[in-house]
């Protein structure tokens, strides 16, 4: 693997470390000479000045990760078929004497930032928990177990230049004592300067996607944080939209909620359990609830982050 971070939970409490690696460095050959080439056809401006294609000792620090989490117990409607199959309906229309807890799991939050000048694709995340001897805390067997239950993983499509990607969720575990979250950063497929990229790609940026504003944290009945917030086109984007005829708004992208505290360090997240719509003349009203309620203390709702993934996503 590529890179790996890993924080740790203190008497209960998470405690997350902020890893700062070196970006590539920008505009100049092995001998110190600049590098100038020509604007691929499509893109727009004058060509600056790029590196050669980065080395994997350059890759190497071209990322940084920042990751915690908090352990808990998981609420549900504890039915026989639940028991059964491993699936439990939602706690809220549960009868009282159903709801119970069910096992144990883990909020998590991650935020992966690329700090060099290329433009990386495909960039596979791994990432397990861990209890305080090291010891992985696997996933339980249920019918929905995956293959590999000691690991979870993502990848990410496109990652540009000083651009952040989050993601946030809830995983079960097969016992209490989940302390840490390990994160793996493997070798993405390829990266490419921005100006290939921009043809390539569109300029597509999740980062400059949506614009996410009004971002409020509240409780459900089992004290699961429930993000709220506006989402919606930047304006440039918005009058794209606009012009294509499509003023209504679009769906079907992703949305994931990061939780920080009031230190700024990451204690958890989760991600959406419906498309999140984006706004095109005013901002859509979007939700991202921790849908298996676990509690996580301590959130600081002026230090949450919200992410919202379009189809690259």
């Amino acid at each position: 693997m590529w890179r790996t971070d890993s924080w740790a939970v203190r008497g209960g409490i998470v405690a997350v470390a902020v890893v700062v690696g070196a970006g590539v460095a920008a505009g100049v050959d092995h001998d110190g000479t600049a590098l100038v080439s020509a604007a691929p056809a499509g893109a727009s401006g004058p060509s600056p000045a790029t590196t050669e294609p980065p080395t994997d000792h350059d890759l190497q620090q071209a990322v940084d990760v920042e990751s915690g989490m908090t352990p808990g117990q998981v609420m549900a409607c504890d039915t026989a078929g639940g028991r059964a199959t491993g699936w439990y309906p939602s706690s809220a229309s549960c009868p009282p004497e159903d709801l119970a807890v069910i096992g144990d799991g883990v909020s998590y939050g991650l935020v992966v930032e690329n700090t060099s000048d290329q433009v990386l694709l495909n960039v596979p995340v791994t990432y397990r928990f861990l209890d305080a001897t090291g010891s992985v805390v696997p996933e339980p067997v249920t019918a929905f177990s995956d293959s590999d239950r000691t690991a979870d993983s993502a990848t990410i499509p496109i990652l540009w230049p000083d651009e952040r990607y989050g993601l946030g969720g809830m995983s079960y575990r097969d016992r209490p004592g989940a302390t840490q979250i390990e994160v793996e950063v493997g070798m993405p497929d390829r990266w490419v300067p921005p100006m290939e990229a921009e043809v390539t790609y569109g300029g597509f940026r999740a980062d400059e996607q949506v614009e996410i504003t009004g971002i409020t944290v509240g409780y459900g009945d089992d004290g699961e944080p429930i993000v709220r917030f506006g989402a919606q086109f930047p304006a440039e984007l918005a009058a794209a939209q606009r012009s294509s005829g499509d003023g209504g708004g679009v769906g079907g992208m992703r949305g994931f909620a990061v939780y920080r505290d009031a230190q700024g360090r990451i204690i958890g997240g989760a991600d959406s359990s419906t498309d999140i719509d984006i706004g095109v003349d005013e901002p859509e009203a979007g939700e991202i609830a921790l849908d298996d309620p676990l509690v996580v203390p301590g959130i600081d709702p002026t230090e949450v982050e919200v992410f919202v993934r379009g189809l690259l996503a």
